[in-house]
């Protein structure tokens, strides 16, 4: 894992091999309920979406988990991490801070509170928390957690 934030602060990526999502929140029993996820029990969420990922993700993919990944201890986050394919960037949110272990930090590319990325001439802003709104040249964009949405702005 990469601790200089500064070095990784703006790389470039291919976009063919890479994947965006956030709050997987494994090992979250509580989660099921709280956004009624059609699962019978934390197991069989987690088996789920740790089948879902890897039919989508490669091995050498590259994947952004833009926060609340695993809930748990180290023992926890080492068992998903161990069967997730890709190379998996981390941007952390407010279930993960009082989480993360050094145990497994070597698991990540990168740990980071925010991260600019380009895929090819696109310039993105990576974090977990909601924005109204970030600007981008001439670009007015739109960032919720996993997603983006961009609306071109009039140039009067």
């Amino acid at each position: 894992m990469r601790t200089n934030e500064e070095a990784i602060m703006n790389y470039k990526f291919d976009g063919a091999k890479v994947f965006f999502t956030s709050d997987t929140h494994f090992n979250h029993v509580n989660i099921i309920g709280f956004c009624s996820r059609p699962f019978k029990n934390v197991n069989e969420m987690n088996e789920t979406l740790i089948a879902n990922w890897n039919r989508v993700v490669g091995v050498d993919d590259i994947v952004f988990h833009l926060g609340d990944f695993c809930l748990g201890g180290s023992a926890e986050w080492t068992n998903v991490l161990n069967r997730l394919n890709g190379k998996i960037y981390l941007i952390v949110g407010n279930h993960d801070i009082k989480n993360l272990r050094q145990v497994y930090y070597d698991r990540f590319e990168a740990i980071l509170m925010q991260m600019h990325i380009e895929i090819g001439k696109q310039k993105i802003y990576l974090n977990h928390c909601p924005f109204l709104c970030y600007i981008l040249g001439n670009c007015l964009a739109t960032f919720t957690p996993a997603r983006i949405i961009r609306v071109k702005m009039h140039q009067d």
